[in-house]
């Protein structure tokens, strides 16, 4: 990999202390496999508010690595948990290093990870547990979580973190800030963890995590309070009150041949590269020969995921 990103997040994050960090890691979630889902994204660890040079560059890495590592140790509890415990099925399932759940969560992770066909973004629809037994897609959830917005009212913990997101005035006095790691942990669980004016385990385990990676890395991390770390007190991030009105759907426009962006969900995203052309597709000309699919992404019988994989199990790598 010769991503400039995932160059300088391996200079910082390297194999000796991710084993450090997750010594009793499930045998998908490799250094390797958690690189190869970064290059997917050359902004994660490829960019900071206003800096360019390189010592910058670095810092703001660090504090991204301390960010996203801090929420994949809870939620995974450390690398040891890859699906939602008891019983539950399909795309409401949790899997991954996020433990992602959710239709429109797992169509966007298909279209990022199977490029090309025109129906790509079924494919995890169809084998929703590849998330948990293919050590890549694991990790491409999370980052996909992490990179974009979770909802059309909310910011990225990528633009928060960095200080790129600017709260609106009804976002601050609902104690929502920007460089706070608490409003990472409200964007990806908040109505769980930061509503509550006392300080939930979840919280204040996370924002442990984050001060101690913040140390690990050596990372000039946010100066920030207790309630900036740990989130509690901070209100919902909801459509009208962050700051952010985020169009990040797609559908059939009034005229023929024409798709537009809307508020609303659709089983089309912004995010997916072939979606604005499944969309026109769909609605004004199906049988057109650039609408057809070619090489669409189908697995094997050898590829279908193990329904309950364990720690101790063998993974094949592609």
């Amino acid at each position: 990999m010769d991503k400039e990103n995932v160059g300088r997040a391996s200079s910082i994050l390297t194999e000796s202390v991710w084993e450090q960090i997750f010594p009793n890691a499930l045998s998908i979630y490799t250094y390797d496999n958690f690189l190869q889902a970064m290059a997917k994204f050359p902004k994660f660890c490829g960019e900071m508010k206003d800096a360019t040079d390189e010592a910058a560059l670095q810092n703001a890495c660090k504090i991204e690595l301390a960010t996203l590592l801090a929420h994949i140790e809870h939620n995974s509890e450390a690398l040891t948990k890859v699906r939602d415990s008891g019983d539950c099925a399909g795309v409401n399932c949790g899997r991954g290093a996020l433990l992602l759940s959710g239709q429109e969560h797992y169509e966007d992770l298909s279209s990022i990870a199977f490029n090309g066909a025109h129906h790509d973004s079924e494919v995890l629809l169809d084998y929703p547990d590849l998330v948990a037994t293919d050590g890549r897609l694991a990790f491409l959830s999370a980052f996909k979580v992490y990179m974009q917005p979770t909802a059309h009212a909310a910011p990225t913990m990528h633009d928060t973190i960095l200080g790129f997101y600017e709260p609106s005035s009804s976002a601050r006095n609902a104690n929502v800030c920007t460089e706070c790691f608490g409003t990472t942990t409200n964007i990806l669980n908040g109505d769980n963890e930061c509503r509550s004016w006392n300080t939930t385990t979840a919280g204040a385990d996370r924002a442990f995590f984050f001060n101690e990676f913040c140390d690990l890395f050596g990372a000039e991390c946010p100066a920030q309070s207790t309630q900036e770390l740990n989130c509690k007190g901070q209100g919902s991030l909801s459509w009208g009150s962050t700051g952010v009105n985020f169009y990040k759907y797609i559908a059939p426009y009034w005229f023929t041949n024409k798709c537009y962006f809307v508020s609303w969900a659709t089983e089309y995203s912004v995010f997916n590269s072939n979606d604005y052309r499944r969309c026109v597709c769909d609605r004004w000309d199906p049988q057109n020969a650039r609408c057809m699919d070619i090489d669409q992404y189908m697995p094997s019988e050898e590829d279908l995921p193990d329904p309950d994989p364990q720690p101790d199990s063998e993974e094949e790598e592609d």
